[in-house]
């Protein structure tokens, strides 16, 4: 197995990145630190340089690897590189010390009622600025999501119960559906998912209830002209 040493570089050729890899490893621009994927999303995937220096054994490979992020900190090049290099030796297993230490550390804390009220408090009606929404987008793009788990679209469904939308949002849904008009491909897919398909009595006796009032809304509209 060959390895290699490559350079992540910005449009104007600054590097920004050096890692050891193999494979497709290079190429590939996600999984990587919060500093790596923000420089990324701020230029654009597309105009990000990668230059590898192929055909190395491993050895090698990181010591070419220690020996560019040593030069790059001596001119003073700022990297993502949160070491020195050197780390990543193939077929290397955590002793049972050491995964409990990453396990620990890992461990996310849960903020406070009164912090998540505060978070909550300072976002409310902050809109995110067109820059915020493009690295979001760039960070995103092309990103497939893993389908739900039972247990998750269980803990969804139970969050959602009872919970009424307030007029202002009903307001908002109504404005972006206005005019709205499906595409045959998703009217095709909307009756294939539902062919065969039965609701509950309640859930039946739901929509002809809502039915009921929506026409009894309309007459009393057309009384009042």
């Amino acid at each position: 197995m060959k390895f290699y040493t490559y350079l992540h570089c910005k449009p104007n050729g600054d590097p920004f990145y050096v890692g050891k890899g193999v494979g497709k490893r290079a190429t590939l621009l996600t999984s990587r630190s919060t500093h790596h994927k923000n420089i990324v999303a701020k230029y654009g995937a597309k105009n990000i340089d990668i230059f590898i220096f192929p055909r190395l054994s491993e050895r090698d490979a990181l010591e070419t690897e220690c020996r560019w992020i040593a030069q790059f900190k001596r001119e003073g090049i700022k990297l993502c590189n949160q070491t020195d290099g050197g780390e990543g030796i193939s077929g290397y297993n955590h002793s049972a010390e050491a995964r409990a230490k990453i396990s620990a550390a890992r461990v996310v804390s849960k903020a406070s009622p009164e912090a998540r009220a505060n978070n909550s408090a300072a976002r409310i009606g902050k809109p995110l600025t067109p820059e915020t929404r493009a690295k979001i987008s760039a960070t995103t793009t092309g990103r497939k999501k893993s389908p739900c788990s039972a247990e998750h679209r269980a803990k969804i469904g139970a969050a959602n119960t009872g919970r009424k939308a307030s007029d202002a949002t009903k307001a908002k849904m109504r404005a972006s559906q206005t005019g709205r008009k499906m595409s045959p491909e998703s009217i095709e897919k909307t009756r294939a998912a539902n062919t065969g398909k039965k609701h509950s009595p309640e859930r039946c006796a739901a929509m002809r209830a809502a039915q009921l009032l929506y026409f009894a809304n309309k007459r009393l509209a057309a009384q009042e002209r």
